[in-house]
């Protein structure tokens, strides 16, 4: 599975599963990427199989999904809020 943002590539799971996410795992409890479109990327990504946690919620200053790769680790995309001034 690739999550895909608006500009690049931010994890493809045949690269770090499961190796290295055990490695990751050790270390921390979960891994954030950010993205430009969190309801899209959670849509897209759903309709693809992967098994969400929590669906995009609105957070205090940004959205937030949590999901499960491939090999059971915990996945936080995060979109900021945009602020005008």
């Amino acid at each position: 599975m690739c999550l895909r943002s608006t500009s690049s590539i931010v994890w493809q799971s045949s690269k770090f599963c499961p190796a290295a996410m055990r490695e990751l795992r050790s270390r921390f409890d979960t891994a954030m990427f950010f993205t430009d479109d969190i309801k899209g990327d959670h849509e897209r990504i759903k309709a693809r199989g992967a098994e969400f946690t929590m669906p995009p919620t609105d957070v205090t200053g940004s959205t937030i999904a949590m999901l499960k790769d491939t090999c059971g680790n915990l996945i936080q995309l995060t979109q900021l809020a945009r602020y005008s001034r």
